[in-house]
């Protein structure tokens, strides 16, 4: 069964397979006007959504800020059987219906295997350290076989190292606060992904990135559109002869 992966601004992604959904960093816009409105309702109760975009199962959060988890696009997308999912630090947002998770986690849910991960600035990579080690997270994403990192907001750590290989990779390049091209290109060698999209891109060019990472050999970079697809094949159905 096909994967179909959407991504927006700034890291929120849409995995979809079959009749299986799962949302990661839900809030949308590219300017701090767009957040906003994503953050607050209407999106929580009657606003339209882009094509394909629907209540799920499982939603994923890897920190608080609001370009990253506007809580009215989480009502929004919340079914009451929904599995909010995230870090102890979101808990002022989303109360007593997520589940809290660390770094070294590992659970199933909704069928989904899913591995908790570092994502944090390393001291002195930037003048203010705006994700502090242990208040937020990325995820690993086991599905059909595929596994799919999404890196939250993080700098270049360590423990990446522990991270690869995986099937595809969302990076972010913007540089204020996360890692710049030059990094997450040291990131994209340290992982090794079959497949990287850039994210939380701010002013750095996309672009500019894929050109580098290319220069890497055997490391496909997709440049997504706001609100584009990108299709992978399950493993899980692939001819074992």
């Amino acid at each position: 069964m096909a994967i179909a992966v959407r991504w927006f601004p700034q890291s929120f992604v849409q995995v979809r397979s079959g009749d299986r959904t799962v949302y990661i960093d839900p809030a949308m816009g590219t300017s701090f006007l767009g957040l906003l409105r994503s953050a607050l309702p209407p999106y929580g109760r009657n606003a339209e959504l882009p094509e394909g975009m629907g209540p799920s199962e499982l939603i994923l959060v890897t920190h608080p800020h609001g370009d990253h988890l506007a809580k009215g696009l989480v009502e929004r997308l919340s079914r009451p059987d929904t599995e909010v999912i995230a870090p102890e630090s979101c808990r002022k947002k989303l109360g007593a219906r997520m589940t809290a998770v660390v770094p070294g986690g590992t659970l199933d849910a909704k069928g989904i295997g899913i591995e908790v991960v570092h994502a944090y600035n390393p001291e002195g990579s930037r003048k203010v350290s705006y994700h502090p080690k242990g208040a937020g997270v990325g995820y690993v994403l086991t599905i059909e076989g595929q596994r799919i990192y999404h890196a939250g907001d993080t700098g270049l750590i360590d423990e990446m190292k522990a991270i690869g290989p995986v099937d595809l990779a969302f990076l972010p390049i913007g540089g204020r606060f996360t890692m710049d091209i030059e990094e997450a290109v040291e990131a994209v060698r340290t992982i090794r992904p079959s497949i990287v999209v850039p994210m939380h891109r701010l002013n750095a060019d996309p672009r500019a990135f894929a050109e580098k990472v290319n220069k890497e050999g055997g490391i496909r970079t997709e440049v997504l559109s706001p609100g584009g697809t990108l299709m992978l094949e399950s493993k899980d159905e692939r001819p074992t002869n």
